[in-house]
């Protein structure tokens, strides 16, 4: 049992699954599964006060839905295969040795991470004075000692499972759904063009899950210079009001050649994202403010925000950040491991 539980956390630390909780929302088994057949899309499916509709009709206004529930698909059976895979590995492994698997798993994972000491705990504490909500060091002891060691065993299980895979091999051929992201000239976009990778995302600068993907993404860009092409679309939540003026002032940006350096600031800078709070900003990058403020205050960018929001609806973006890696899709502030993950099948793939 304990093995089993192990194995369902690993997948989920690893795999790139599309419901998350870690993005910014926008508002008993059968014995087998069963399929109907696909109507074709000048089936009629409806007639409404004499007009027709088809399933070609329903199936482009559903499009987004449509491709979430594809991709929902595809992560089930590969979280699956997954579990099925690293179950297989860890057998191969523990016959190699002559022990049975859960010893192995209990030599190689538990018996290879440390207990958090003293300093460590404290050090935790201090770090984090939000989370304490005025409880002492004592209190909140064995709290921290529990997480500190939780994560320690996530990740030394994580590269267990990455040892045995590249023992024994491990290769994939479960075809991911790819969305066709329609890429123009004159994107926002940082990395090669010929890049055999390329990330998409569509954010919301007052998502904060956007912005703690944002570091993740700053180590993928930095670990792989030179192979990945990366294109942020704005994709402005209805509950964030300040998302589109911050995505304005950001195009403002471009006009003067600075928008990453401002999409940085935005990305890493606290602030309420105000008008007042973007013209700081603007003037702590180095722009003309006058120049900055004549832009922001025209709107002339609104309809290029709601041209990426469409983009984005159409390829089944429901909450920030959703990313597209050669048009796969990853929702969420995912972990560092499961853009990895991705990018070196892509890579793979790209070689093969």
């Amino acid at each position: 049992m304990q093995r089993s539980i192990r194995l369902a956390l690993l997948t989920l630390l690893i795999l790139p699954l599309s419901l998350s909780v870690l993005s910014c929302s926008a508002d008993s088994a059968p014995d087998g599964p069963t399929t109907t057949p696909r109507q074709d899309a000048s089936t009629i499916v409806g007639e409404v006060a004499g007009q027709r509709i088809t399933m070609g009709d329903i199936e482009d206004a559903a499009a987004g839905g449509l491709i979430r529930v594809e991709q929902q698909r595809y992560d089930v059976l590969r979280a699956q295969l997954e579990q099925m895979g690293m179950r297989m590995l860890l057998e191969a492994a523990a016959k190699e040795q002559g022990i049975s698997a859960e010893e192995l798993e209990l030599a190689e994972i538990e018996g290879k991470v440390a207990d958090p000491t003293p300093e460590e705990i404290e050090r935790a504490y201090i770090a984090n004075p939000d989370r304490s909500r005025g409880r002492s060091l004592d209190e909140l002891s064995q709290p921290i000692f529990n997480t500190i060691r939780r994560d320690r065993l996530a990740l030394r299980t994580v590269n267990f499972y990455n040892e045995l895979k590249e023992k024994y091999g491990f290769t994939v051929s479960l075809d991911p759904p790819r969305i066709d992201m329609q890429i123009t000239e004159n994107e926002q976009a940082r990395g090669p063009v010929d890049a055999p990778i390329t990330i998409v995302e569509y954010g919301d600068f007052e998502c904060p899950f956007c912005r703690q993907a944002h570091a993740t993404l700053e180590r993928v860009l930095t670990d792989y210079r030179g192979q990945v092409r990366y294109i942020f679309r704005d994709f402005p939540l209805s509950s964030h009001a300040r998302a589109i003026p911050a995505a304005e002032a950001s195009y403002c940006a471009a006009e003067q050649d600075k928008y990453w350096d401002y999409f940085e600031h935005l990305m890493v800078m606290a602030g309420d994202l105000n008008d007042n709070d973007l013209r700081r900003r603007a003037e702590e990058v180095g722009l003309d403010v006058g120049t900055f403020m004549s832009c922001f205050t025209s709107g002339r960018h609104t309809d290029a925000i709601q041209a990426n929001f469409n983009s984005g609806i159409k390829v089944g973006v429901a909450s920030t950040p959703t990313f597209y890696i050669n048009g796969r899709v990853l929702t969420g502030a995912k972990n560092y491991e499961t853009f990895k993950l991705i990018i070196e099948e892509e890579l793979a793939a790209n070689n093969g």
